[in-house]
């Protein structure tokens, strides 16, 4: 009843908002220029395929360095890249898709390759699945369908891509130290295999998530203290502290035998545990103050279109439960993703 108003009022603000078609048409154009340009500069930059690389490799480990290798190429590419998986490329699939326009089938192959290409199963995930759920919405089911078995083809193939164990045998050191004779030659199943990823799969998404959260409130601040602002870049700049991320730095407690081996990783939370590092308690409130007011303005997106809505916000709210907030939205692409679909909304009605 008390927000009603402020509903109408943003309804009719989203509904009158317009861009003139030059501009439209420039901001596509840009677009399709930037993506296949980026794409070709990514892989120059990291000296290949990454993918090809871990097919010709028979080291897990290594492997495990080519995954790192992805995001090593300074901070305007890393920008780049997760714009570009996150919202250039799911943004202008959908677009050229409802437009019926005949770059759609070269951009869905060309998002295809640069999702396959970098070994991480989440990126063809994040390119895939906003037209795949757009498709089932506008009951195009041949295309939903087609676009279902290139995912889940491009999971098998990465799963089989990643583990070499699947290729004749991981000869597999840490730190630099063999494994016992024989161990490298340890096969598997390419089924044994597939079911291990996607049983990793539902586990990444039902059962990591709240396994982290647990660990974090072990973590702080009983090993690591609360960082009060230090774990925001932008209040650690002001103070003129270093930024901490603890996302990393909570990864020897939390995994020390993988640590001792000579792994390094992440350990993302839920984006609640973010303000719960810096602020203790009150950081919970604020988080869930924020949290609260965003799925507001989600819903009155889905009020204006839900089709489209629904798309473009489905994998960021599932990425909620494992990624900081401000990241999501900023560098993550979920904020560039729903600017473009304000910018060109009239071709989604």
């Amino acid at each position: 009843m008390y927000f009603k108003p402020f509903k109408n009022n943003t309804l009719v603000f989203i509904e009158n908002f317009r861009i003139s078609e030059t501009i439209e048409k420039g901001i596509i154009n840009f677009l399709m220029l930037l993506s296949p340009v980026f794409i070709v500069y990514h892989w120059y930059i990291l000296g290949g395929i990454p993918t090809l690389s871990a097919f010709m490799n028979s080291n897990s480990f290594e492997i495990y360095e080519m995954r790192n290798h992805v995001t090593s190429g300074g901070t305007l590419v890393n920008y780049l890249y997760s714009f570009e998986i996150k919202a250039i490329l799911p943004f202008l699939i959908l677009y050229f898709f409802k437009t019926r326009s005949k770059w759609f089938y070269p951009f869905l192959i060309l998002g295809t390759a640069y999702g396959l290409s970098l070994i991480m199963k989440s990126v063809i995930i994040s390119v895939l699945m906003p037209i795949g759920i757009y498709c089932l919405f506008e009951k195009k089911y041949l295309v939903a369908g087609l676009v279902s078995l290139i995912t889940l083809g491009g999971l098998m193939m990465l799963t089989f891509c990643a583990n070499p164990a699947l290729r004749g045998g991981d000869t597999y050191h840490a730190n630099g130290q063999l494994l016992e004779p024989g161990k490298e030659l340890k096969k598997e199943t390419v089924f044994s295999s597939a079911n291990k990823g996607f049983t990793g799969l539902q586990d990444r998404v039902i059962y990591i998530p709240g396994k982290t959260v647990a660990y974090w409130f072990m973590c702080i601040p009983k090993k690591a203290p609360f960082l009060y602002g230090d774990g925001y870049k932008p209040i650690a700049k002001l103070k003129g502290h270093s930024f901490v991320d603890y996302s990393t730095e909570l990864y020897k407690f939390i995994y020390p035998d993988w640590y001792k081996q000579g792994y390094r990783g992440s350990v993302n939370c839920a984006s609640f545990m973010y303000d719960y590092a810096n602020f203790g308690n009150w950081g919970m409130i604020l988080s869930g103050l924020i949290l609260a007011t965003l799925f507001y303005l989600i819903y009155l997106l889905n009020c204006y279109n839900l089709q489209a809505s629904t798309s473009i916000n489905f994998m960021n709210l599932l990425m909620v439960s494992s990624t900081s907030l401000t990241t999501l939205l900023f560098s993550g692409g979920w904020g560039m993703f729903i600017a473009l679909f304000l910018l060109t909304k009239e071709k989604f009605k």
